[in-house]
């Protein structure tokens, strides 16, 4: 999240890294998580990420105009929905560190 809000990664990598999120704060009705739910939702036939490479030059750049056209339309919500899931879980990082110190390990650690 702090990599979008610092601008080093869009509003769609956001979604796709921000997506196991809600399973493991356990927080799938957060109205901030569904906003780069939708996100996700609007590029699951887009080539973002590794499938890109997948893809002919010339399907990537028509599709890259569908890409760009999410990004515009989302990235004002998704920066308003960072900033507030920041200050929601600023205290996540700090309890997962806590809970490795102790030997606490897993998926949601």
């Amino acid at each position: 999240m702090e990599d979008f809000l610092s601008g080093k990664i869009d509003a769609i990598a956001c979604a796709y890294a921000l997506a196991p999120l809600a399973i493991w704060t356990r927080a799938q009705d957060d109205s901030d998580l569904a906003v780069f739910e939708r996100i996700r939702d609007e590029c699951i036939e887009l080539p973002v990420g590794t499938e890109r490479a997948h893809w002919a030059h010339e399907a990537l750049q028509r599709e890259d105009k569908k890409i760009e056209e999410v990004r515009r339309r989302w990235t004002e919500s998704a920066r308003a929905a960072a900033t507030r899931l920041s200050a929601k879980y600023e205290w996540a990082p700090q309890r997962r560190a806590e809970l490795r110190r102790l030997g606490v390990t897993g998926p949601e650690v």
